[in-house]
């Protein structure tokens, strides 16, 4: 499910910025993993710890970051 919220432009060059560093479905550091969850917790209003390793949540958090970046081209 998609927020209900437009994104703001704040939102959609951290969109932008997160997405590129993991298209992949691997980031490109710790620290791009904890803007992506990060992200993700302020869109969709959870509470992930941006540390975690648990593979499904951050399986989770992409691919919902990847349909909205995808939906927002």
């Amino acid at each position: 499910m998609l927020p209900s919220v437009k994104l703001s432009e704040e939102d959609k060059i951290e969109l932008e910025y997160v997405y590129d560093r993991t298209k992949t479905g691997v980031a490109d550091s710790v620290a791009t993993t904890a803007r992506m969850i990060a992200l993700y917790n302020k869109l969709y209003k959870t509470g992930y710890k941006e540390n975690t390793s648990c593979r499904k949540c951050l399986s989770t958090v992409h691919k919902k970051i990847k349909l909205l970046y995808e939906l927002s081209i």
